[in-house]
């Protein structure tokens, strides 16, 4: 009983939204088409009927219909040459409205398809949209789910049918970045591989691959090469293999770039083994709990308005007891807020992730500004609360191994910052906390951009250095295995300034050194299949149609196709296009098979007279 309540409500709600009193019925409409072609174009005899075919076809515009058709043929040049297939001729009328061997027509897969990928409305939402909408429809859930991949597929095929503008945009930019990567769902069986101009921002490659090795993603970019000609620069993550196959394909004609993010975000495997011993040991101990009940506990006996204070900085607290020590429950309170203070110890992170954070690190570190600050301003043994704080930041420091965990990371994460700042790729000043991993604040200036390899160099002498003085074998050898991983890449690093003419002018631009497009891409593909879902795990659907997805999501927002989106006429029309422009070419195939044979049947009569 809830679920049919549930279901007329959703009826009436749909209903009631879109106001439509007036119901049509087109049940018993009936259209009836004729083939334009009176007579054959090859022979101009005129064409006889070869049948009449009806089906049921249902449309946005019409509703559920029956569609009729009368096909005609020449008998003198019925076949193709050489071939069992009749030369048929269809009204051109009829490939506008639907398809051959398909009963949904063009607008109506337009209509479910912007519905479902723009206005990100669930199967069910479209059903009844439909079926309250002007022509009322009645489609299955799963009929309506094949029409909105049929739409994506339409996509790609109207893709492919522009690439020829594609590459005279291309051309008129002075060439194309060829950006690659791989990306998958979990459980899922394919990885989409997709290939993008970060200069035009066209995807110029989208397809399904079982893994990413030099094998399955070499045809994938050798057919992009053929289509648009030799890329500016190829760049790619650290994967295994990708420089390589980069190398066989181009015989190392061509830079290949390593994205300066994921670069950075290799040296993850430094930090983990020292990271995991101090996650281990904060979580062992309950730090972040233990904290919060003596914080409850503290609060209960102090004036709440006060204790409403927030301090972002420990800076902040310092000048708050400064002015206010003769305050009743002043130590409490101080010692609520520095305990709050660590616990919102994730504002110091800039959500790049592991290793740009390192969040348990520093929780440790508030916790000892925080004791060394309680302990300058005289709380002691004498103070109710005191022994707890007290009893938690010495539980936590007990392990030799957690300490020395300690002095590593600060030690490494020092050197790394550097780094940062080397590439660029650290925010200074009042941005400290730095960009996130798709900011556009990662674009260089040219003086940047051209100081970049001094940088690296002085960077690997001031740890050349360091190498000779430190003592420490520990300290060293991670110093040594970041020396040797940067002379590995430091060549793949920096693109080159592209320079190409417009109109006469000479214009400048640097080239992407990082992989935000198919990153920023991957991440809009899978919000919008989690939007029309409602689902966080997208292994059928990405399975379905994840190859697909760029397409749509590139062309809806380039210029190039962004009117033709917003117009659902003039999406319908270009749909249409594609299918009626094939029947055309079948024809003008038949045509100069004609003309050929003409041809060639001629030249044998002229050499049998000369003969």
């Amino acid at each position: 009983m809830k679920k049919k309540a549930l279901k007329l409500l959703i009826e009436l709600r749909v209903k009631h939204q879109y106001n439509k009193s007036i119901e049509l019925n087109f049940d018993k409409l009936s259209i009836k088409f004729a083939s334009e072609v009176s007579f054959c174009p090859i022979c101009q005899k005129k064409t006889n009927i070869l049948k009449t075919q009806s089906k049921i076809c249902y449309s946005y515009r019409f509703g559920r219909f029956i569609l009729t058709q009368r096909i005609s043929y020449c008998k003198e040049h019925k076949y193709l040459v050489d071939s069992n297939n009749i030369i048929k001729y269809y009204s051109g009328l009829v490939g506008e409205i639907v398809c051959d061997d398909y009963k949904i027509s063009f607008d109506l897969v337009v209509k479910i398809g912007l519905l479902r990928y723009r206005n990100h409305m669930q199967l069910n939402e479209i059903k009844n949209y439909l079926k309250y909408g002007y022509a009322s429809i009645d489609l299955p859930i799963s009929t309506i789910g094949l029409i909105s991949k049929r739409f994506l597929e339409f996509c790609k095929i109207l893709h492919q049918k522009y690439e020829y503008k594609i590459k005279a945009e291309i051309l008129s930019n002075g060439g194309y970045t060829l950006h690659f990567d791989g990306t998958c769902e979990k459980q899922s069986r394919v990885i989409v591989f997709v290939v993008k101009d970060s200069i035009s921002g066209h995807v110029l490659s989208s397809v399904k691959v079982k893994g990413e090795s030099i094998d399955e993603i070499k045809p994938v970019i050798e057919q992009v090469v053929q289509k648009y000609g030799k890329p500016l620069l190829t760049q790619s993550d650290l994967k295994p293999g990708f420089k390589t196959c980069m190398d066989k394909i181009f015989d190392k004609k061509v830079l290949h770039i390593f994205c300066n993010y994921h670069f950075l975000r290799s040296f993850d495997e430094y930090f983990k083994e020292y990271y995991q011993v101090i996650k281990k040991q904060i979580a062992s101990c309950r730090l972040k709990s233990a904290l919060s009940t003596l914080a409850a506990s503290i609060k209960c006996e102090t004036d709440n308005n006060l204790i409403k204070l927030k301090f972002a900085k420990l800076s902040d607290i310092k000048k708050y007891y400064e002015k206010n020590r003769n305050v009743v429950h002043i130590y409490s309170l101080v010692l609520h807020a520095c305990i709050m203070w660590i616990l919102k110890f994730k504002t110091d992170s800039t959500g790049k992730g592991f290793p740009f954070d390192l969040p348990y690190l520093d929780l440790y570190i508030r916790l000892i500004n925080a004791k060394g600050f309680i302990e300058q301003i005289g709380i002691n043994e004498e103070h109710k609360y005191w022994d707890g704080f007290s009893n938690i930041v010495s539980g936590i420091q007990a392990n030799s191994l957690f300490e020395k965990s300690i002095l590593m990371l600060i030690f490494m994460r020092e050197w790394f910052q550097k780094l940062r700042l080397v590439l660029y790729m650290q925010s200074e000043g009042k941005t400290k906390r730095g960009s996130s991993p798709l900011s556009e604040r990662y674009k260089l200036s040219f003086a940047q951009l051209e100081q970049i390899p001094d940088n690296i160099e002085t960077y690997l002498q001031s740890l050349s250095n360091q190498i000779d003085e430190c003592r420490c074998d520990e300290k060293k050898e991670i110093l040594l295995k970041f020396q040797k991983k940067i002379n590995k890449y430091k060549s793949n690093l920096t693109p080159p300034i592209h320079t190409y003419n417009v109109n006469g002018k000479e214009q400048k631009v640097i080239l992407e050194r990082t992989n935000n497009c198919l990153e920023q891409s991957f991440r809009t593909d899978k919000s919008m299949l989690r939007r029309i879902t409602g689902r966080e795990k997208l292994t059928r659907e990405f399975n379905s149609i994840g190859e697909f997805i760029p397409y749509y999501n590139s062309m809806k927002n380039n210029d190039m196709f962004k009117f033709m989106f917003e117009d659902e006429d003039k999406l319908v029309q270009e749909f249409a296009s594609l299918f009626y422009s094939q029947k055309k070419s079948m024809t003008e195939m038949r045509i100069i098979e004609e003309d050929t044979m003409k041809i060639n049947s001629n030249d044998e009569k002229k050499l049998a007279l000369s003969a």
